[in-house]
């Protein structure tokens, strides 16, 4: 058997100076393998994608609002409703990617998939086209846990979109340990846009609202005595939400893509086989 390399004389036939008929035989990968390999790399990259670290966040404990003002009979507009003295707040938010730690005041509404959080009376939910942010702030500690929030959400009860001054309104603001519930007040003032950072899509904003006879508020104390850890109300990354998610499925694009790569390995596989 001849190999790539003599020792006549004490010297070495480099590489580059073999006879035509020797060659070097280094191991390979067949493009096929190549290809499938490719091809399962991406579909567990493409499965692990949708999955990636998105997170709910919930309230621990429902932070208590009581009753601080009621709508006069008869109810002259709107739909007129009185929190009870034992109104509680409680809901939760998802992001697309878990809160980074030490965060101080920032807006997260550019990654929220959806929130929901209800008052007893209202419901203020992310797939209600009514809904609007005002904001969506957060402070988190150094290990990504949410310390404090200052949320704020309206939702339009009246009126065509876009909604107008005068149309009626809900809202509800969580702002550290104060929470405030509006129901059916007056729309006192738009606003071109919301918050920094919140791009709802829409300019029909209502920045001012205005408490009548028709309305009632819901709040809690600034300080809020009986919320547990300090004063703040808590909150928890809910990880028995997230298994219980679905497991993630392709989007149409991916599924286009991973046709075509094993189009490819198979047009490859086709290719050896008909040159052998």
């Amino acid at each position: 058997e001849e190999i790539a390399t003599r020792c006549d004389n004490k010297q070495m036939i480099g590489l580059h100076n073999l006879p035509p008929r020797w060659h070097i035989l280094e191991p390979r990968l067949s493009t096929s393998s190549f290809m499938i390999r490719v091809v399962l790399s991406l579909v567990a990259a493409l499965l692990s994608f949708d999955a990636l670290a998105i997170t709910t966040y919930k309230l621990v404990e429902a932070v208590a609002a009581p009753s601080s003002y009621g709508f006069q009979p008869p109810c002259r507009v709107g739909t007129c409703t009185n929190y009870g003295g034992d109104t509680k707040v409680s809901g939760s938010f998802v992001t697309s990617n878990r809160l980074q730690p030490n965060l101080v005041g920032a807006e997260i509404y550019p990654n929220l998939l959806g929130y929901t959080f209800t008052d007893g009376v209202n419901t203020y939910s992310s797939s209600n086209p009514d809904g609007r942010v005002h904001s969506f702030l957060v402070w988190t500690s150094d290990t990504g846990a949410v310390i404090t929030q200052s949320i704020w959400l309206v939702t339009w009860t009246s009126g065509p979109t876009p909604h107008k001054q005068g149309d009626r309104i809900n809202s509800l603001t969580l702002r550290g340990t104060f929470v405030s519930a509006h129901n059916n007040d007056s729309c006192l003032a738009l606003a071109t846009s919301a918050g920094p950072n919140v791009n709802t899509g829409v300019s029909d904003t209502c920045a001012f609202v205005k408490p009548d006879a028709s309305s009632s508020v819901a709040e809690t104390p600034v300080i809020c005595s009986n919320c547990p850890g300090g004063g703040q109300p808590v909150w928890v990354a809910d990880t028995a939400l997230d298994v219980a998610r679905p497991v993630p499925t392709l989007s149409a694009r991916a599924l286009a893509l991973l046709v075509l790569l094993m189009g490819v390995a198979a047009y490859s596989v086709g290719l050896r086989i008909k040159r052998r």
